[in-house]
């Protein structure tokens, strides 16, 4: 078969044809079974994707890609879960990052007694030290 023809037939999928190519594709699809055959298995094939549910693809690329293909919209709490999925993805490295920088430095602070006293950390006043020891634990 044409590979000529069987990029129009894909291009007709998705676009019109002009005048010229639709023209010459229609002759192609007249005379050729296989041809007919072939655009049956994509009509059938987009009907089945039409179909199908977008809560089976998830998270995120997919079930846009899909809501796209099908030329409609994402509902609003489906968009707003898959930002929020995207958004902890996106994130979550620099939330782990900030987190150990701020686990470093407090490290730091802690054992060079520039910043934060050690006496300052440790301190017990007197009056929580009695209210500990009257616990019943004790």
């Amino acid at each position: 078969m044409n590979k000529r023809i069987l990029k129009l037939l894909y291009r007709s999928m998705d676009a019109p044809l002009g005048k010229k190519d639709g023209d010459l594709l229609s002759r192609h699809l007249a005379g050729s079974k296989e041809l007919r055959k072939i655009k049956d298995d994509l009509l059938a094939l987009r009907q089945e994707l039409a179909a199908s549910a977008a809560g089976s693809f998830r998270p995120g690329f997919v079930e846009r890609t899909v809501a796209r293909a099908r030329g409609g919209t994402l509902s609003p709490a489906a968009s707003a879960e898959s930002f929020a999925e995207a958004f902890l993805a996106v994130f979550k490295p620099f939330a782990f990052a900030a987190v150990l920088l701020l686990v470093v430095g407090f490290s730091f602070a802690l054992l060079h007694g520039d910043i934060i006293p050690k006496e300052a950390v440790y301190y017990v006043s007197d009056l929580s030290l009695s209210r500990i020891l009257q616990l019943p634990a004790f």
